[in-house]
């Protein structure tokens, strides 16, 4: 033991913090690139996103943000007196699945669908806090012309993480009708770790998205919508959500995977439906 102890006082400080420096640069390499390897905007120009969204049935809108950004957003039936403000997932934009637009419209609803900053026609670069920015600028333009109580909002998956942000900081007397949270997390850094056993990424990433700690401030009635074969956010993380806000309840979609439009299922388009016309306390007769 003596030879070694002489030898470590004989190494300069320096060379015994090389592994913490590397650790440290490795890290801080993480940190800048987190944004690139979670964000994934579609490769899409203004114009092309404007196309998506006429080809939708819809009217591409503009909203300024508080710290100044315009974002792009999808706009149908907004005079009408409900409304769902929609959060898309990762590596979607509006006017991608038409199919969302004309079911919530068929339901009486209008709908209001920003593009995330940094995305297809939107200025800026995304990250957490600017993304629940773009929420609370969706959601106070849609308050501009409708009560709280006359609002849906939905979030697929990425979106999930963000109505949730949005919700939860919400008086509850500010809250919309109704929460829907398709295919989403519990965490972000879950899905990191779920995808690369072994990293231990929420000791690593800043990006937080931490749902399931918001969740018991959602006060309004919510739906979780989740597929039982979701390879890349595993139903355990839907049932986490559903435990954890006070009015929420889960609706499994057999065979559901991540990617899919699990509002396809009729079974769960039913449930959905059911969801939304009794918390808007609207029939099936609603004025459109």
């Amino acid at each position: 033991m003596a030879p070694r102890a002489a030898i470590l006082r004989g190494m300069s400080p320096l060379l015994l913090l090389t592994p913490l420096l590397f650790v440290a640069l490795g890290v801080l390499a993480l940190r800048l690139a987190e944004p690139r390897l979670i964000y994934k905007p579609p490769k899409l120009n203004t114009a092309e996103l404007d196309a998506l969204i006429a080809a939708a049935g819809a009217t591409p809108l503009t909203l300024t943000t508080a710290d100044g950004l315009r974002l792009r957003a999808l706009g149908a039936g907004l005079e009408r007196p409900k409304l769902v403000v929609l959060f898309s997932g990762n590596g979607s934009c509006p006017g991608q699945r038409p199919t969302r637009y004309t079911r919530f419209l068929a339901w009486g609803l209008g709908v209001l669908h920003p593009s995330y900053r940094g995305y297809p026609g939107s200025e800026g670069h995304p990250s957490e806090d600017g993304l629940n920015i773009d929420a609370q600028t969706a959601w106070a333009e849609a308050r501009r012309h409708h009560a709280a109580k006359d609002l849906v909002v939905f979030g697929k998956s990425l979106g999930g993480g963000v109505a949730i942000s949005l919700v939860s900081r919400l008086p509850p007397d500010e809250q919309p009708a109704a929460l829907i949270i398709e295919s989403s997390f519990s965490e972000v850094w879950r899905v990191a770790e779920h995808e690369w056993p072994g990293l231990p990424a929420r000791y690593l990433m800043a990006t937080r998205f931490e749902s399931a700690a918001k969740a018991p401030r959602l006060l309004c009635p919510t739906l979780i919508v989740h597929g039982d074969q979701d390879e890349r956010i595993p139903l355990a993380q839907g049932e986490t959500l559903a435990a954890c806000a006070p009015n929420a309840r889960l609706h499994v979609v057999r065979g559901g995977d991540h990617n899919s439009d699990l509002l396809l299922d009729p079974e769960a388009e039913r449930v959905v439906e059911a969801f939304v016309r009794d918390a808007l306390k609207i029939g099936r007769a609603a004025t459109v």
